[in-house]
């Protein structure tokens, strides 16, 4: 876009220079006109008098139409921005500052009409007076004898106004013909943007639809998303009853471990109690038992002095050896042996 308008405001600028130049050819006209003598007066006799006039209202009807022409465009290319819906920010900008160059050399035509309107007038009014003085000459011509009429001589006159009208009006041909061409392309350039316009707008429009179904997707996606969020609580909430249920579980057994062991703890502190006592009974088992045994010592010896009396007496009176009291004495030993 902004290319297209590079070059619209070059053809703009073409048309500037065209002015300048139309501008150019109105002021040679006066100054030929200010620097005619009243000898070459009779010659412009039969020349409309309003030539002049004519061309230079030519010239401002031309300018004023590339005027118009111009703001039309520009006018149509607003227009056709203003009903793009894709218009962005930076196209918004674009479109203000054309604006602002498009018044400004409104502007300057303005003016250009204004200096060309006056350059008529002038010409309008050296026009009258040409008349005027031409009227005046026909008079003195009709007041003249014909010998003094044909014993003037002719205007020495290289170049007339005629000439100089003519060659103006075949350069304003010309640039019309140019201004023609510059308007085409112009219209081409504004169909191309029209063109651009459009493809912008069906960009616009995939842009939408993609928005749209990536809209659609993402509304989908959240829906997913909520229905896996709802999933996992409803998981999480079962896991936590059963983490709660398995707590409990775990609380009943630590209870009935902890009864246990403390049943165990009792049941070593009445073992421990029991083995104390039977300790304590073993010393007094191997206490009794050393004391029996210094008394199977001295029985012993006791039994032995015994046995030695008997013999003793047994010799000395020179009694038999009573068997029985043997056996007693054997059944003795037993039972001290058993104790």
């Amino acid at each position: 876009i902004a290319k297209k308008n590079h070059e619209l405001d070059a053809k703009e600028g073409k048309i500037e220079e065209l002015i300048v130049v139309i501008n150019k050819k109105d002021d040679e006209i006066a100054a030929m006109k200010n620097q005619e003598s009243l000898s070459t007066v009779s010659s412009m006799v039969t020349m409309p008098p309003t030539s002049e006039g004519l061309s230079g209202g030519l010239m401002v009807e031309e300018i004023a139409t590339t005027s118009k022409d111009i703001k039309l465009a520009i006018s149509l290319k607003i227009d056709i921005r203003k009903d793009d819906k894709s218009t962005n920010n930076i196209l918004q900008e674009k479109i203000d500052f054309m604006d602002q160059e498009s018044n400004q050399k409104d502007i300057q035509l303005k003016a250009k009409d204004e200096e060309i309107s006056e350059l008529k007038k002038i010409i309008n009014d050296r026009d009258k007076a040409i008349q005027m003085q031409s009227e005046e000459l026909a008079k003195l011509k009709a007041q003249q004898s014909p010998s003094m009429i044909l014993t003037q001589e002719p205007p020495n006159v290289s170049v007339t106004l005629d000439d100089i009208v003519t060659t103006l009006l075949i350069e304003k041909v010309q640039m019309k013909k140019q201004l023609d061409e510059v308007r085409k392309e112009r219209d081409a350039k504004g169909q191309q943007l029209e063109q651009k316009l459009e493809e912008l707008n069906a960009k616009d429009e995939e842009v939408a639809k993609k928005d749209a179904e990536l809209e659609a997707k993402n509304k989908h996606m959240i829906e997913m998303e909520d229905a896996m969020k709802k999933k996992l609580e409803e998981d999480i909430g079962n896991m936590t009853e059963e983490l709660k249920k398995k707590e409990e579980e775990l609380k009943e057994k630590d209870k009935a471990i902890v009864d246990q062991a403390t049943k165990l703890e009792a049941d070593k502190k009445l073992i421990d109690q029991k083995e104390k006592m039977i300790k304590k009974k073993d010393k007094q088992i191997k206490r009794q038992t050393n004391k029996l045994n210094v008394k199977t010592e001295q029985l012993g010896e006791a039994r032995a002095k015994t046995v030695k009396l008997r013999n003793a007496l047994r010799e000395f009176t020179g009694v038999e050896e009573d068997e029985d009291a043997d056996d007693d004495d054997e059944d003795d030993e037993e039972e001290d042996e058993d104790n």
